[in-house]
């Protein structure tokens, strides 16, 4: 669906596989896209169809049914494991949790090696599981530089990355829950966000 998990798909495919993401500008919104015919065609050829989830890119999910494609469907945030049965309250951002990536990426390669080139998947997903943890590495190095660290964001999207460099979010609950309607954050909550900046409380 993004390119995001499309650079992971080349990454464990390299040039045995042919990736299309739907979405690769910054400039849309996964959340309310609206499919072309393009796009519909794309998923009915696709092998192997890789889409967010948790309410992200519904749109893609859709469209794998819609078109009668028989391709293998990955969803990032079931395979994560993050979120919980029953769960209202879930940051779907999980292309910023790394060991999200990890898992993507091994069934990304569990699916690809059922066709053929086994032994390239196989050394293409362990050097992207090495790239892997050497980020996982540099985000702890970030968090132990600047120990007890707290944050603020004005969206949950870097939830997960706070986590990995162990960087405490202290963004009150009320302006992440309205920061994701259209109306957006109240006066109110906005002004009780901003104190824990003024106050430095919050130091990033």
């Amino acid at each position: 669906s993004t390119n995001v998990w499309g650079s992971v798909a080349e990454a464990i495919g390299g040039d045995k596989v042919n990736v299309h993401s739907v979405i690769n500008s910054p400039d849309q919104d996964p959340h309310d896209y609206e499919a072309t015919a393009k796009d519909k065609l794309a998923f009915s050829k696709a092998k192997i169809a890789i889409a967010n989830g948790g309410g992200y890119d519904d749109w893609a999910s859709k469209l794998v049914k819609s078109t009668g494609s028989k391709a293998t469907v990955v969803d990032a945030v079931e395979t994560s494991g993050l979120k919980k049965p029953d769960q209202d309250e879930f940051n779907e951002h999980v292309f910023f949790s790394i060991d999200s990536a990890r898992k993507v990426a091994k069934v990304v390669e569990s699916d690809l090696v059922k066709a053929d080139n086994k032994a390239t998947f196989e050394s293409n997903l362990k050097d992207f599981e090495s790239n892997l943890d050497d980020l996982k590495a540099r985000a702890a190095k970030v968090g132990e530089k600047h120990a007890s660290s707290t944050a603020v964001a004005t969206e949950p999207v870097v939830g997960y990355l706070l986590d990995d460099m162990k960087v405490k979010n202290i963004t009150p609950e009320e302006f992440v829950e309205q920061s994701e309607t259209e109306a957006g954050p109240s006066t109110k909550v906005v002004h009780e966000t901003t104190k824990l900046i003024a106050a430095k409380k919050a130091s990033i």
